[in-house]
C-alpha cells in the first residue's frame, strides 16, 4: 500500500483507465489521501482489489510537493492468496 498526501497542484496525477488503456486526471481532493493498491494486495484478495497504472506528471510552473508512506512486507515474507468468502475469481502471481 502507498498513502499519499498531496499538494492541492491539479493536472499531476494520472491514472490507467481499463480496458482502454487511457490516462485520466485525478484531480486533488482537499484534505483527502490518495492510496494506491499494489500488486501483494491484489495477490492476497484474488483480484478483489487491483493496483492502478498511475504516473505522476511534473506541473507546468511551480514546484509540487508530495509526501508518501509506503508500507510493504518484509523481504522474505510468504505472499499467498486468502480465503475471502464470495470471491468471484482469484489471481496468481503469474498474472501480475
Amino acid at each position: 500500500l502507498t498513502f499519499i498526501n498531496a499538494d492541492p497542484t491539479p493536472g499531476c496525477l494520472e491514472a490507467r483507465l481499463a480496458p482502454s488503456g487511457e490516462w485520466a486526471d485525478v484531480p486533488p481532493v482537499e484534505g483527502a489521501l490518495v492510496v494506491n493498491v499494489g500488486d501483494c494486495l491484489a495477490l492476497w484478495t484474488g483480484g478483489r482489489f487491483q493496483s492502478t497504472r498511475h504516473r505522476v506528471r511534473s506541473p507546468a510552473a511551480g514546484d509540487r510537493t508530495s509526501v508518501a508512506f509506503f508500507f510493504e512486507p518484509s523481504f522474505d515474507a510468504v505472499i499467498e492468496p486468502l480465503e475471502i468468502p464470495g470471491l468471484a475469481r482469484g489471481v496468481d502471481a503469474q498474472e501480475l
